[in-house]
């Protein structure tokens, strides 16, 4: 913010399947076979680190605003397709 170069962290990310918290960004690929993952860039380290499997009968939402964490960065939400209901799942890393 107070000048500088810019600098690429990441590389072939949704713009909506990403969120950014204080020690880093949260990347969910919709996408990844055979099921949907999430892993962190951590600003310290400069590094992604897959996280623990999603749920095997998860069908995440591929597009739109899939990804979001909370203040403090404990928790994470993402919409889950199905049918319409209202269930919050809590996954914690």
């Amino acid at each position: 913010m107070e000048g500088g170069d810019e600098t690429k962290l990441l590389d072939n990310v949704n713009p909506s399947n990403f969120a950014v918290c204080d020690t880093g960004v949260y990347v969910l690929d919709a996408e990844a076979k055979p099921r949907p993952v999430i892993d962190f860039y951590s600003f310290a380290t400069q590094e992604r680190t897959l996280l623990p499997g999603l749920p095997r009968e998860m069908t995440i939402v591929p597009s739109g605003t899939s990804l979001g964490v909370a203040p403090g960065c404990q928790w994470l939400l993402f919409m889950k397709e199905g049918p319409i209901s209202s269930h919050v799942r809590a996954l914690d890393y």
